[in-house]
């Protein structure tokens, strides 16, 4: 159910175990459709108050060659995970709400990045818990810093872009909290294009651009929010992007939501 930036991105509809049978939801729309539900007086007492605390919760189970290994979301308060989505909630017991959300917030825009993807593939194999997350070096930024309150402003922004249908908002502010963090880490285009040769399942069901055989719209629009973030321009990269909307390609559209035709589960994605 959880996917990057997203707590409900599929509902159970029927099965058990690896025959269960799920169906992807349109961003936007989300519901909490789980296979199992548990009663509030069934919960020890420790695990009910914080079930009614909103946190982040992150995937246990992933792989280093899936389409992206780290998937983290917010999650609401009244929601119980299993074991299999450790949750996590940031600050000091004193701190304020408004602070908790803040830091949740900025700690999503890296978990989300390509970066720290990259970064966690080169450690992990099947799982991915606190052992490792607590062995991943994230860049240093001061909380409250303008680039702290930018990428903070770009994930709150990412709601607003799903439940407005505005696709290409949500692949903009996207592609900037990936340029921005690259950059906090010091990285050039030379490495970002290095890093995307590793997330080999991405675009998958876009349209290609003429004489190639699979879509690079994702890479091309961080690319571009790149030499933006920069003070430059990439033309090749703006070019690229610009041919690819108009062949109908769509950057961050997960491979479950792809497909090449127009009836495809990619209109499930973004409605």
């Amino acid at each position: 159910m959880v996917h990057q930036h997203r707590f409900a991105a599929k509902a159970y509809v029927s099965g058990t175990g690896r025959r269960a049978l799920w169906t992807p939801l349109r961003p936007g729309s989300e519901r909490l459709a789980p296979q199992f539900w548990v009663a509030p007086n069934l919960l020890k007492a420790d695990v009910r108050r914080m079930a009614m605390t909103t946190r982040i919760g992150f995937c246990d189970i992933t792989g280093q060659t899936n389409e992206r290994s780290l998937l983290a979301a917010r999650i609401p308060a009244g929601v119980i995970c299993g074991n299999k989505v450790p949750t996590v909630v940031f600050g000091p017991n004193d701190a304020a709400e408004e602070d908790r959300t803040a830091l949740g917030d900025l700690w999503l825009a890296m978990a989300n990045s390509f970066a720290v993807d990259w970064y966690a593939r080169r450690v992990l194999t099947t799982t991915l818990n606190y052992f490792i997350l607590l062995g991943l070096v994230f860049p240093t930024l001061e909380f409250g810093s303008l680039p702290a309150k930018r990428l903070i402003t770009l994930v709150r922004g990412l709601d607003e872009a799903l439940v407005s249908g505005d696709r290409w908002t949500w692949a903009n502010r996207r592609a900037e909290i990936d340029a921005r963090v690259f950059s906090l880490y010091g990285l050039g285009t030379d490495d970002v294009r290095t890093i995307f040769t590793d997330f080999r399942l991405l675009d998958r069901g876009q349209p290609p651009l003429p004489g190639k055989s699979c879509s690079t719209v994702t890479r091309d629009l961080v690319l571009t929010h790149m030499a933006r973030v920069a003070g430059t321009h990439d033309d090749t990269a703006e070019l690229r992007v610009a041919c690819a909307r108009k062949a109908g390609a769509y950057a961050y559209v997960p491979a479950d939501w792809s497909s090449a035709g127009p009836d495809s589960k990619q209109e499930a994605f973004y409605g």
